[in-house]
């Protein structure tokens, strides 16, 4: 069946006859209702977004600074232990002030940032290194050496 629109009212729209169904039309408030959802569903989605990425970003860091951390300690208390064991700087002396100090700084890192294993084991290690006796006074620490090469699982 073929729809015939008489010619008044192609030449005047106001006169048209509403549609034959009333639900033909959507409400209007359909339409804001349908959009208010939409909205809020895309929002949940960018929020939701934003969150996972700030997580992963945070992981990132701490997972730098602990690297930062373990370096500069391990650096630290290995290039003391050097200096006590092929003659340089005496045990106590201030020539290895500097190298305690960062030391220090990287072992407070280490605190703040990784498990208590960890913090054991740096502090297993400075006890060790201060413990080494100058060059000259013979025999190996072979506890020391190993701490050294022991990998901080932060």
């Amino acid at each position: 069946m073929a729809l015939i629109i008489p010619w008044s009212e192609i030449r005047d729209p106001a006169r048209r006859a509403a549609p034959a169904c009333p639900s033909a039309t959507v409400p209007q408030w359909r339409n804001v209702l349908a959009a208010l959802i939409g909205a809020l569903v895309g929002l949940g989605g960018v929020a939701g977004g934003a969150w996972l990425q700030g997580r992963r970003e945070h992981e990132r860091w701490l997972r730098n600074e602990k690297l930062i951390a373990s370096v500069s300690f391990i650096a630290a208390t290995g290039g003391i232990y050097d200096k006590r064991r092929l003659g340089g700087a005496g045990a106590g002396s201030t020539d290895d002030s500097g190298d305690w100090s960062r030391a220090h700084d990287a072992r407070s890192a280490l605190y703040l940032l990784c498990e208590s294993a960890t913090v054991d084991v740096a502090e297993q290690l400075v006890q060790s290194v201060r413990r080494v006796a100058p060059a000259g006074a013979g025999g190996h620490h072979e506890e020391t050496l190993d701490l050294l090469r022991t990998s901080f699982a932060c």
